[in-house]
């Protein structure tokens, strides 16, 4: 394991020499990161804790990794990166209107579905905790409402400023995986694009996923409200 303090191409030329990099690999990589470095690569390279490897993944198959508006998002990256050089204290702070409206439905979309599974579980978690500490069945419907609507509303100012992070993390941790996939010998370098590119991107079953998950949620309600005994 390589630290991340070595200058970017060090660890590169290590691991060829260590046989961990077939030459090929080496010259993809280290001309990738060899190249002037921008301002979106170097929001990139921040983004991607430094990594020198998962930062030239990125960079070189951001298009692909994000699919439709790939420029849009690009230019708020480097928006994020100026406004760090200034000082701001949330560079990355910015409003995104489709993320906070439809919450659930953006990260099916965008294929982020670590982030759908812990929305969900948050929202079986809120169901439980109103399930046994409300006390009277009178009340138990409007307690769920309003906590629905605190959830929603949490949400929405979350991802309506912080969606492009919860984005770029998505990504770093993407193109994580390929380094790691990478390392283990289980993909070739040339191949690497194609996994970017299928694993990211967007995808269209938000409007079938979404609906049965909510589906499930209201299911659940339903059963530990009307067929258990109340605590």
């Amino acid at each position: 394991m390589t630290s991340g303090t070595d200058e970017p191409g060090a660890s590169l030329d290590r691991r060829l020499a260590q046989g961990a990099l077939s030459a090929e690999e080496h010259a993809v990589l280290k001309a990738a990161i060899a190249k002037p470095e921008s301002a979106h690569a170097k929001a990139m390279r921040e983004a991607a804790y430094t990594d020198p490897r998962v930062a030239a993944l990125i960079e070189e198959n951001f298009d692909a990794m994000v699919g439709p508006r790939a420029d849009w998002y690009r230019r708020r990256l480097t928006r994020a990166a100026r406004r760090r050089e200034l000082g701001h204290w949330f560079p990355s702070a910015m409003l995104h209107w489709p993320a906070a409206f439809m919450q659930p439905l953006w990260y099916v979309y965008r294929k982020m579905y670590y982030e759908l599974y812990h929305y969900f579980l948050n929202l079986i978690i809120i169901i439980i905790i109103i399930y046994f500490f409300v006390g009277s069945s009178d009340y138990i419907s409007s307690a769920f409402v309003v906590s629905l609507y605190i959830y929603y509303s949490w949400n929405f100012l979350r991802m309506l400023f912080f969606a492009d992070r919860h984005y770029t993390l998505y990504r770093w941790r993407l193109a994580k995986s390929i380094v790691k996939k990478l390392d283990s010998g289980e993909i070739k370098a040339d191949e690497a694009p194609d996994y970017l590119k299928d694993m990211g991107g967007v995808s269209y079953l938000a409007l079938l996923i979404v609906p049965v998950g909510f589906y499930l949620v209201l299911l659940i309600w339903q059963s530990m409200v009307f067929s258990f005994p109340k605590p």
